[in-house]
């Protein structure tokens, strides 16, 4: 028997993207939450910042949990009050102690910073140093994804309008037009006329497609291989000035946040594709503070 309400994993499964073991695990953690302020006698419209916390010090001393199992619960039942449309008290209360990576997120002027002093390195001239700086723009300016760039056809572009159309994912995107900078379009149009078409003449079907970067998106081990050694030229290769650069993740999750404060949630989740919103309310969040700075231990964020 699943001890949880089915309502709250149907409404998990569609207003996230975990996976159906996080699901559970998530369904279960509100389950004992629940089953705990029964025993107080208090209803979840009635807890606080308080009762909270002393169900964390209940999970630290009677139960002798560990702050990672602890910050579990936490996620579940910050869920668990999105879903009950109450006030959300859980909402980045975490204990210190857990090692995470900092996730930072660059301005405009450094995504700027990036793309303009990326250049190639070698000496090859192949279809991949022909594409090299127009996959970075996509993720720079588009905030477009692998598995995107993997998809796009010839025809999702109209250099005319400035614009290209990303297509849909299976479950956690949507397709979505975007508007191309216009230092995009001129790398774009040379490409396609002047160098996209050199290895269409070899006689492999994998060169003989529509796809916009051909051949590499033909096979994804090849477009991410690419995507590797881009990542790879920015960090050796840029003199970065204090940009604490990571990945190519970042910047499109900076992009992305960069929309947010632009345009809003509703919008920014149309230009990014994303189908759950809460992905970029912890974007939203990430941009507007750094909890470990703000949170002392057992205390819920204020």
């Amino acid at each position: 028997m699943k001890h949880y309400e089915v309502s709250f994993r149907t409404w998990l499964h569609k207003e996230t993207t975990h996976a159906d073991r996080t699901i559970e695990t998530m369904s279960y953690m509100a389950y004992k939450y629940q089953l705990w302020l029964d025993r107080h006698k208090i209803t979840i419209e009635q807890t606080t910042y308080q009762t909270l916390l002393d169900y964390i010090v209940c999970l630290r001393t009677e139960e002798q949990r560990s702050r990672s199992y602890i910050n579990n619960q936490l996620n579940g039942i910050s869920h668990y009050y999105r879903y009950k449309g109450i006030s959300n008290m859980a909402y980045g209360v975490r204990l210190r102690g857990t090692k995470t990576q900092a996730k930072l997120l660059l301005t405009s002027n450094e995504l700027d910073y990036i793309y303009e002093h990326y250049q190639d390195v070698t000496k090859k001239q192949d279809f991949y140093s022909y594409s090299n700086k127009i996959l970075l723009g996509l993720f720079i300016y588009q905030a477009a994804d692998l598995k995107e760039i993997l998809n796009l056809f010839l025809e999702d572009l109209d250099l005319q309008k400035g614009t290209i159309r990303l297509p849909a994912g299976k479950y956690k995107k949507n397709s979505r037009i975007v508007k191309l900078e216009s230092h995009q379009i001129i790398p774009l149009h040379e490409y396609i006329h002047q160098h996209r078409n050199k290895w269409r003449h070899i006689e492999d079907h994998d060169y003989n497609t529509n796809l916009l970067f051909a051949p590499q998106a033909y096979k994804y081990h090849r477009l991410s291989n690419q995507f590797v050694a881009i990542n790879k030229s920015i960090k050796n290769n840029i003199d970065l000035k204090g940009i604490h650069y990571q990945s190519l993740r970042q910047l499109r999750q900076s992009r992305i946040a960069i929309w947010i404060k632009q345009h809003g949630l509703r919008q920014a989740q149309y230009l990014s594709g994303m189908k759950h919103i809460i992905v970029l309310e912890k974007l939203q969040r990430l941009d507007i503070e750094d909890l470990a700075d703000k949170l002392k231990e057992f205390h819920p964020l204020q």
